[in-house]
């Protein structure tokens, strides 16, 4: 029997996991229980048999560091049997149990409790990893995988915050001895731990702002504070103060690692009110001296400023009385500077002036009215009334050496001065400040009522019924006039000092005016308002000079209505007027040459009607044009015409035809005259004049085609070009007469130009334009074309689709997309180019086929401008690495090896697309569980999805690692006789 020994001892490997060189570092250490294999078969309850332990040393992490994140690894068997002879017996699942002990914090976990796997299935060997931001708990048939702790606390609970150093035990229990054997094969304790932060305060002075309010950043108060390990986030207690925290305030700040361990301290907040109140003095002021005196009284709400200040905090004081109000001062006539002063609590002050004017009322005469001396009235019967505004105290009458004063009873501001003969009165007024005004008024001597004029304004002719007016005056001092008519009668007593007086508005008829004056005598007079025709010409016919005749042989009858005054006619070197013999209202104006006469009549009344008339010198019979009213698509067979124009007089017009002949012998004054109607053929005109002259022309009428738009081409406005930069370019077909162009707020219409079938419509904004093409026949046809604002040209996206490996040399290509109207793409390289000119509306274009290399593109645009890029298109390599040889230690009493995960996988990109991976040892994508002998040789094949494919391979030895076990016996070894030295065995 081969005996073997077996010695118990640990394996520790430790891990330090930097995570950056700038901070946010935390030290992260494993140590490994590698074994023996711990059997377990019935220990008697949970976690019954301690499994085995590691130790975490202070060296293993920096000084002070707490605990932050622990993770459990466990690889074990539940299996029928026992660990070294398994059997394929259905073990007990739910006698499964799990616990960690950090002994020297006197902490620990429940990983499993009883009860966490179920049923009766072989789960094979699993690794269990126990992590906290696992989703689910372990449960079921044992599986591999990373679960939740499954019992109540999780492992942050337990051990975040701690130290990790000490001794880390792990206990499993299996509850029953039932020959269902738990393996634990070995176990891993990973711990992350962290060194907290310090944190250092520094004093902050805090300046309100003109709110009042003040806030500050944990960054003002931190004095330094740091984590070995990394940034640190602060945060305070209080940050924002008003006006109430005015003086010192204690803050708390805390400083934060980036793995959540905090510190704090303490600062004072020094909160200071540095900002002046402001102070907003009203505008400057102009007030008026109280009656009867020179200077201004104020009141307490008198030029009082306003003002701000953040905490609402000041006192108010004046230069004037050193007061917050000026109630009582009183202000003399002139200019006054009041100085106001706010200071608020922290001392901070602000000040402002005003300028206080006082001015006495202005002191202005208003009226000054003489009542004169009547004709034969008394001779000092005049008198003066005098009215003023201000606050008068002496008034001072003087005339021709004498002098009269009144200083009593003027607080009406009127005064009555009387008893004066005609003459010249100097009137002063002064007022208490000193100030004077004066006037002269003088009293007349009346003379006596008369009527001087009367005239009236006659009613024109298509004015208003009530448009006429009489011009009044008259010698003497009117008190009123009296205008008395059919239906009715109106009084003036107002404004007739001038004597003179308008009356209107009056309808045609009779008025009797009735004038009184001051003394009481009356004048009358009737006068009668007309109601005069309309000026109008009738005729203003020219008799033209007939080719060949006199040069002065021409003339013009004339005839009007209404009442011609004179008649004025001018022309190119003169002009004549008639003023008589008008009466008839008819007049031959002759002789004349050729040329045009402006004639003008002036009505009585003012009005002139005036017009041209053209005397012209005949030309010689001749016809100036002839067009055909073609027949319009789907109208009548005879709805063709020709229009006809000539020059001379025609005395009659006559048509020939196929089929028959007209004659045209009236309406040929204008020299126009339109044919119809016709049908499809050639017509023969012919024109006879008054001279027996004639002239010919043979005109068609065509069957005309049907109106259509062929082409509305719009040209977009070019980015950073004007904004109405754009244009349509139009083809029709067909005989256009109109073609109106519409959008919101646009409109324009081409009516000429139209005969070549093409029009460019320009200057037009980006919208859309309705366009309508009416033709000669009536008919329309219409269109809507967008003219669109172009963005900036500019490419977007040019990716390159790279060479895959093993795929055609040319089967790379570049996906470019860009901004703008691009015109033409040009895509040059090492040995050619290419340009592309069609296709591009979309923005989008797929360069290829492309070998490997690098692509010089420019995109020129319809505005002329231009962008570029270079891009690579690259030859893509092998992908697949197969790991080295490898060399393993066989299982324990095995001769092979069995896989673990994922170590024997290979590496490989997926550059185009994997479509699968496989060896040929398991047919599988993974070696996971696999058991190789040595020297196995596996081959693994990946194939892409563009159908290329790749091979690697690698060996595996599997070693003895056991050492031989030497046997001994006894043995009689004989002497050789001849010899001596051999022996026999």
């Amino acid at each position: 029997m081969k005996k073997i020994t077996i010695h118990l001892h640990h394996v520790i490997m430790l891990m330090a996991l930097l995570l950056g060189a700038i901070g946010h570092a935390q030290t992260t250490v494993t140590k490994y229980f590698t074994g023996p294999t711990q059997e377990i078969d019935g220990c008697g309850g949970a976690y019954c048999a301690d499994v085995g332990s590691v130790n975490f040393s202070a060296s293993d992490f920096p000084t002070g560091a707490v605990i932050t994140d622990v993770n459990v690894t466990i690889t074990w068997q539940k299996t029928g049997g026992t660990c070294s002879s398994p059997t394929s017996d259905n073990p007990n699942n739910v006698e499964i149990s799990f616990r960690m002990d950090a002994v020297d914090i006197s902490q620990d976990l429940v990983l499993a409790p009883q009860v966490t796997w179920s049923g009766e299935t072989q789960g094979g060997v699993v690794t269990t990893v126990f992590d906290d931001s696992a989703a689910t708990v372990p449960s079921g048939t044992p599986t591999s995988g990373t679960f939740k702790p499954a019992g109540l606390i999780t492992l942050a609970n337990s051990f975040n915050g701690e130290t990790p150093v000490g001794t880390w035990q792990l206990k499993a229990g299996d509850t029953a001895s039932n020959n269902n054997a738990l393996c634990v094969y070995n176990f891993s304790v990973s711990i992350t731990a962290n060194v907290p932060p310090t944190a250092v305060c520094s004093n902050y002075t805090a300046y309100l702002d003109i709110a009042g309010e003040t806030t500050i950043t944990p960054q003002d108060v931190d004095g330094g504070s740091s984590d070995t390990e990394g940034p640190v986030s602060l945060s305070l207690d209080t940050d924002t103060f008003d006006c109430s925290n005015l003086g010192d305030n204690t803050v708390t700040l805390t400083v934060t690692d980036f793995a959540g361990a905090t510190d704090t301290c303490t600062a004072t907040v020094t909160v200071v009110d540095n900002m002046p109140p402001e102070v907003i003095c009203p505008n400057d002021t102009t007030v008026n001296v109280d009656p009867g005196s020179c200077t201004y009284t104020a009141s307490a709400s008198d030029f009082v400023p306003g003002w701000v200040d953040n905490c609402n905090t000041i006192t108010l004081t004046n230069n004037i009385n050193g007061q917050s109000n000026l109630n009582n001062v009183a202000f003399n006539k002139g200019d006054t500077v009041v100085t106001w002063t706010a200071k608020d609590a922290s001392g901070n002050s602000d000040s402002c002036s005003v300028t206080v004017t006082v001015v006495a009322n202005a002191l202005e005469i208003t009226n000054a009215y003489p009542s004169n001396i009547c004709f034969g009235g008394a001779a000092n019967s005049g008198s003066i009334y005098l009215e003023w505004n201000g606050d008068a105290e002496t008034i001072t009458v003087t005339s021709g050496g004498s002098s009269n004063s009144y200083n009593s009873n003027l607080g009406d501001g009127n005064l009555t001065i009387g008893s004066l003969t005609a003459g010249t009165y100097h009137i002063e007024i002064q007022d208490f400040c000193g100030q004077t005004v004066s006037t002269d008024v003088e009293v007349l001597q009346l003379d006596e009522l008369a009527i001087t004029t009367a005239f009236p304004n006659n009613i024109c002719f298509g004015g208003a019924a009530n448009s006429g007016s009489i011009d009044l005056a008259w010698n003497g001092e009117a008190e009123n006039i009296a205008v008395s008519f059919t239906g009715g009668n109106w009084t003036y007593g107002t404004g007739l000092e001038n004597g003179q007086l308008k009356i209107e508005p009056l309808t045609a008829g009779t008025y009797h005016i009735e004038i009184l004056d001051v003394c009481g005598k009356t004048v009358s007079t009737d006068v009668e308002v007309l109601q005069l025709d309309e000026l109008a010409i009738t005729t203003a016919f020219p008799n033209n000079i007939c080719f060949g005749g006199a040069a002065n042989s021409g003339s013009i009858d004339l005839a009007w209505n209404g009442e011609a005054e004179n008649i004025a006619v001018s022309f190119t070197g003169g002009n004549w007027t008639y003023g008589t013999g008008l009466e008839s209202r008819q007049l031959k104006i002759e002789p004349l040459t050729a040329g045009t006469y402006h004639i003008e009549i002036l009505d009585v009344c003012g009005k002139t009607v005036f017009t041209d008339v053209e005397v012209v010198q005949l030309d010689e019979l001749a016809i100036a044009s002839v067009s055909p009213n073609n027949i319009c698509y789907g109208g009548a067979a005879n709805s063709g015409s020709i229009d006809l124009e000539w020059l001379g007089e025609a005395e009659n017009i006559s048509v020939s035809f196929s089929s028959g002949n007209w004659t045209y012998g009236t309406g040929l004054e204008s020299g126009q005259l339109k044919i119809e109607p016709l049908t499809v053929g050639t017509y023969h005109i012919e024109i006879l004049d008054v001279c027996g002259q004639t002239v010919s022309t043979d005109v068609d009428v065509v069957q005309l085609d049907e109106l259509a738009i062929t082409t509305a081409l719009p040209s977009n406005i070019c980015f950073g070009g004007a904004a109405d930069s754009g244009s349509i370019y139009l083809e029709w077909n067909g005989e256009a007469q109109t073609v109106t162009v519409t959008s919101s707020g646009y409109s324009n219409s081409y009516n000429s130009n139209l005969g070549d079938g093409n029009l460019t419509i320009g200057s037009l904004t980006a919208r859309t334009y309705h366009i309508e093409i009416l033709d000669v026949c009536g008919q329309t046809v219409s269109t809507d074309v967008e003219v669109a604002q172009i963005d900036e040209l500019a490419i977007t996206s040019a990716t390159p689709n790279n060479i895959c490996f093993g795929a055609a040399a040319n089967s790379g290509s570049i996906d470019l997309e860009w901004n703008g109207e691009a015109e033409n793409i040009s895509v040059s390289f090492t040995g050619g180019n290419w340009t592309y000119g069609t296709g591009l509306e979309s923005g989008q274009l797929n360069i290829m086929p492309l070998n490997a290399g690098s692509y010089h593109i420019e995109i020129l645009d319809v505005c002329g401008k231009s962008v570029t890029t270079d891009v690579e298109v690259l030859q893509m390599g092998s992908t697949l690495i197969c790991p080295t040889n490898a060399m393993r230690g066989h299982d324990t009493n095995s001769c092979d090896y069995q896989v673990q995960g994922t170590e024997f996988d290979p590496t490989f990109g997926n550059n185009c697309g994997i479509a699968s991976i496989i060896n040929d040892f398991n047919n599988s994508s993974s070696l996971n569980g696999a058991v190789v002998s040595n020297g196995t040789t596996i081959n693994w094949t990946i194939s892409y999805n563009d159908g290329n494919s790749e091979n690697c391979s690698f060996t595996i030895t599997v070693e003895d690692n056991e050492p031989p076990i030497a046997v001994c016996k006894d043995a009689t070894i004989y002497l050789d006789q001849r010899y001596g030295n051999r022996y026999q065995r």
